[in-house]
Formats: structure tokens, sequence, C-alpha cells
């Protein structure tokens, strides 16, 4: 008996679940705001294994060699699914690896309260920050990353997919649902 886990969908609902629970609570919305970040990012990623599992028999084993950096697994995905750099979804989509970057590799910064940059507001003052502090304080911000990445991962899962499947691949083999 066998069972099937694509991980991106499991991520992706969590994201979700967060995103409900930030709308309908007061207490706490900033943290979990940061966890949606951390989950669609994750579910991004995770999407792109799915992808790169469907393009690459040997996947598991060139991931981390073949395509070692964000920026050559994002190319690769972005190719196979026939989506442009240039694509405006694409601008959200390397902010949200950057914020998630930014949460996941945390350092203690030092800001100049006096200059240009991102900024968020807290207690009425709007205090500058690191860029996924601004996404983390504003749903709007946070909404549009999460449109466009859901959107970009829809259409690079029809687009690999369709092909896949009309080149003959089994329906199930990779998980192409």
């Amino acid at each position: 008996m066998e069972r099937e886990v694509k991980t991106y969908r499991i991520l992706l609902r969590a994201a979700e679940l967060e995103v409900k629970r930030a709308q309908e609570e007061e207490e706490g919305t900033f943290f979990m705001r940061i966890h949606t970040i951390l989950l669609l990012a994750f579910a991004v990623e995770a999407h792109m294994n799915h992808v790169g599992l469907s393009r690459e028999p040997d996947w598991n084993d060139v991931e981390r060699t073949k395509y070692r950096t964000q920026v050559s697994k994002r190319s690769a995905y972005l190719e196979w699914a026939g989506i442009d750099e240039s694509d405006d979804r694409v601008v959200q989509l390397i902010r949200l690896f950057e914020c998630r970057d930014q949460l996941a590799h945390g350092k203690t910064v030092t800001l100049n309260l006096d200059g240009d940059g991102p900024r968020f507001e807290m207690a009425g003052i709007a205090f500058p920050s690191q860029d996924w502090e601004q996404v983390a304080s504003s749903p709007s911000e946070l909404g549009a990353i999460w449109e466009c990445c859901v959107s970009l991962m829809g259409d690079a899962h029809q687009r690999v997919f369709d092909a896949a499947l009309a080149a003959g691949a089994p329906w199930s083999a990779h998980g192409y649902v």
C-alpha cells in the first residue's frame, strides 16, 4: 500500500488557515502573518520540487547540486511553466523569498531612524524595518504577495502537468494532480 503526500498542498492550506485566523482575531495578527510568510514560501518551494520531479526523474539527486541556489531553481521552475521572468507576479515571488530568507537567517540589524526604506507602523509610529516586518504588518502587502504566488503556482501547475499528460505521462506517476 502506498500513500502520496503532496507537501505543497499541506503547507498552502496551513498558510491559508493562518491568513483566515489573522483576519478573525486581533491579538497576535503580526505573528500570524509571519507564519503565513514562512508557510507560503515553503509551499512555493515544495511546489517547485513537485514540478521538478515531473521534469527531471532524478530530481531528488540533482535538486541540491544542479539547482543549488534559489535563483537557479526559480528560473527552471518558471521556464518549465512557460512563465516569463518579467511577469509582475515574479516580483512578488522574489519578495516572498527575500522575506523568508530574512526570517530564516535572521540577524540583528541596526536601522537608521531617519533613513529611507521600508517602514512599519506600531502604536501610531512609523518605524524603519526590514522588508519582512513591513509585509507582516500590512495585510494588503501580504495579500498582494499571496495572490501573486498562488496564481503563479496555479499557472505553473496547469502548464507543466497539462504538457506531461499530453506527452502520455501517467496521471498519478508524479502526483500530477
